[in-house]
């Protein structure tokens, strides 16, 4: 496990942690579990961010290095193809995820609010902020896991790609073989 895969891992595990924190905070009342639930919910934004940020720039540079080395890019299974199918499968997830966080986090706040300001407990912000906020771990859970698989496919992709360019700078003569070949 190499370069974006393990930081991923990494990223992903100390989200966990948060999650874990922020929720044990919740559930035993405790008055910080705001706080810790700003913080899980930014800090989870900036995952999903870093990994529209990792596929864009993947991206870029696989179509330049298809571009300047002039390897194989068949319309249909191609470098450029194949990458512009990880980021379809990758950002509707990534995107809704970071949605569902920021409207648990609203949803908090909502709660939060109605029982500093009012001083009563607001038993439908409490409900609402709840079941939004089990229902966007979930969600991020399954995204985190579908991003895992599309960064170690354009992990594999990355180190074909930088194969087929060595053999080419080491023999420029030498004809590139078609794509998984």
């Amino acid at each position: 496990m190499t370069g974006m895969t393990a930081i991923f891992i990494g990223l992903v595990s100390w989200n966990t942690t948060f999650f874990a924190v922020t929720l044990w905070l919740a559930l035993t009342g405790n008055p910080w579990h705001w706080a810790a639930g700003l913080v899980t919910g930014v800090f989870t934004l900036l995952v999903h961010s870093i990994v529209f940020m990792h596929f864009i720039g993947t991206g870029k540079g696989i179509k330049e290095s298809v571009e300047s080395y002039d390897l194989p890019n068949d319309p249909q299974t191609g470098y450029v193809r194949r990458t512009k199918k990880l980021k379809a499968r990758v950002f509707p997830h990534a995107t809704f995820a970071s949605l569902a966080i920021i409207a648990a986090i609203w949803l908090g706040g909502w709660y939060h609010s109605q029982r500093w300001l009012d001083r009563y407990e607001n038993l439908t912000a409490f409900a609402w902020h709840r079941w939004g906020a089990y229902l966007a771990l979930l969600y991020t859970a399954y995204a985190f896991y579908a991003e895992w698989k599309a960064i170690r496919e354009n992990t594999a992709m990355l180190t074909e790609i930088n194969s087929l360019m060595a053999r080419r700078d080491a023999n420029p003569q030498t004809p590139v073989p078609p794509v998984g070949g």
